[in-house]
């Protein structure tokens, strides 16, 4: 096996664990749109989330070292996330995801 592909099949695992919590990627994949992205517009892509899921899978994700939490020095004070880099290098893969889904698909899967 090459050097640059051997992997600890536990971090995979864990990673996975991590991301597969509800909401998680879907907070990820929006995030990408946005160089920072405040808690109301997270709230209103994500139909169906609690405002305390949401805070919690934030927490989670800036404790992983996914986001990061912005507080403005202005009056009256505005929070953001961001992605890290961590979480940037993950983009590519998430948008390779997205069009595997979109090829096999029920509805565009011949196989």
């Amino acid at each position: 096996m090459e050097e640059n592909h051997k992997h600890n099949p536990e971090e995979v695992l864990k990673l996975f664990s991590f991301l597969s919590k509800k909401y998680t990627l879907a907070i990820l994949y929006e995030a990408f749109h946005y160089e920072n992205i405040r808690f109301g517009q997270l709230e209103e892509s994500l139909p169906g989330i609690s405002s305390r899921t949401l805070s919690i899978r934030l927490t989670e994700l800036e404790e992983n070292r996914f986001i990061d939490r912005n507080v403005s020095k202005t009056k009256p004070v505005i929070i953001s996330y961001s992605l890290t880099k961590k979480a940037r290098d993950l983009q590519d893969v998430f948008f390779a995801l997205g069009k595997w889904t979109l090829k096999w698909s029920k509805n565009n899967s011949k196989n």
